[in-house]
């Protein structure tokens, strides 16, 4: 997804949002760098892969 058409307030938005979901999950976004999304949806998979089985 390499549009640079989004403006900068939303990009800014974004990255704040991404680092709000990130500590609530735990996740040192010093540390996973750029991976952050891929970080959550990891962590998204990990906690509701169980759900539904008894």
């Amino acid at each position: 997804m390499k549009n640079n058409k989004i403006s900068e307030n939303a990009r800014k938005a974004f990255d704040n949002f991404k680092e709000e979901i990130a500590k609530e999950m735990g996740i040192d976004t010093t540390k996973a760098g750029k991976n952050v999304v891929k970080k959550i949806k990891e962590n998204f998979e990990k906690r509701f892969s169980n759900l539904g089985r008894s």
